[in-house]
């Protein structure tokens, strides 16, 4: 997030997006990246990092893995 961030800057030559915004979408991903994080160290979500059905991991690992794929499309905004 924060070399799109850089590389936006850059390339525009002026600040990118909305801080609060930005500082939003990272802490969902870290928060996410926790919750996705606990059932695998559980042995509770020995999966691949996946959708495809059957999704036989825990529920909170998968409810982790959106909060951190919609936290990295928040900073695109």
């Amino acid at each position: 997030m924060g070399f799109g961030y850089a590389i936006t800057g850059i390339g525009a030559g002026k600040a990118a997006g909305r801080p609060p915004l930005a500082w939003a979408g990272f802490f969902l991903v870290r928060v996410g990246a926790v919750v996705a994080m606990i059932p695998v160290s559980l042995g509770l979500a020995s999966v691949l990092y996946t959708f495809y059905p059957p999704m036989v991991g825990n529920p909170f690992y998968y409810i982790g893995v959106v909060m951190v794929v919609v936290g990295s499309w928040i900073w695109s905004r």
